[in-house]
């Protein structure tokens, strides 16, 4: 896996953003260490768009509060056609803590509204009792917590982290509303990529899922420390969405790509 060093956010510079997802296993609570590869702060823009047509912008960020937890939220708002006219809005929150080299998610939210249809769900973390607590919509549930229990934000930081170290086939417990899922991934070989923001190597990672229609295509860039870069997700027969990466901080800084890739590159 390439790593370059002219890059201005290399893996070399950065390694601590390699892991903006170590495993969030953790059997019990330990001591918050300030730890060299805990995540650092960033953010990030991404055009929506369905069916090849711009409809929406994300915008994702990551902080420290001062007690050692990590804040993450992401946040879509409809801004042309059918879903401004509705003020479709998308958000999703966490709190997670780095500790004993993982990742720990303790809370998450996620809402979404189109029209006059609302829907959410939240839950909370307890390691100590080993139990997950939380509601979707109006209905209440409990259920007994896993080492290796993910909720979606903190499933996204673990595919990066096992991306990172090399990991092709993965495999992951997600906490989906209500109930736990199996999540399986398969990574390809890296790749030149082109995006708003520059020429990066992307490494192309499916979902998979068996006799569905349904596809989830992730794109991470090792020289933006495994930040994703673009996400397509649908149906083949039906809508599909992309979101696509237009602007990238970290820890307060821009990133420095190449701006155009090698016309017979790839993506």
């Amino acid at each position: 896996m390439t790593n370059p060093s002219s890059n201005r956010y290399s893996l070399t510079r950065f390694p601590a953003l390699t892991l903006l997802l170590l495993m969030s296993a953790l059997a019990g609570p330990g001591p918050l260490t300030a730890d060299p590869r805990a995540p650092l702060p960033f953010s990030a823009e991404y055009d929506v768009y369905r069916n090849g047509k711009k409809i929406a912008q994300s915008v994702i960020e990551l902080s420290r509060t001062a007690n050692g937890q990590y804040s993450y939220s992401l946040e879509t708002r409809g801004k042309k056609g059918l879903a401004r006219l509705l003020g479709a809005t998308d958000s999703e929150s966490a709190s997670f803590v780095w500790r004993d080299d993982r990742l720990a998610p303790i809370s998450y939210q996620s809402s979404n509204k189109v029209g006059p249809r609302k829907r959410s769900w939240q839950a909370s973390f307890d390691w100590q009792a080993g139990t997950v607590t939380g509601a979707k919509d109006d209905t209440g549930f409990e259920l007994p917590l896993t080492n290796q229990a993910l909720d979606p934000v903190t499933l996204k930081f673990s595919l990066m982290d096992a991306t990172a170290h090399g990991s092709r086939a993965m495999s992951f417990t997600l906490l989906d509303k209500d109930h736990f899922e199996q999540h399986n991934y398969q990574a390809a070989a890296e790749q030149p990529l082109q995006t708003a923001i520059g020429c990066t190597a992307g490494i192309k990672i499916e979902r998979i899922r068996e006799q569905s229609t349904r596809y989830t295509t992730t794109w991470l860039a090792p020289q933006l420390a495994y930040n994703l870069v673009r996400l397509d997700h649908g149906k083949r027969d039906g809508d599909q969405m992309s979101m696509q990466i237009t602007r990238l901080m970290i820890d307060g800084q821009p990133v420095d790509l190449p701006p155009d890739c090698p016309a017979d590159s790839g993506e």
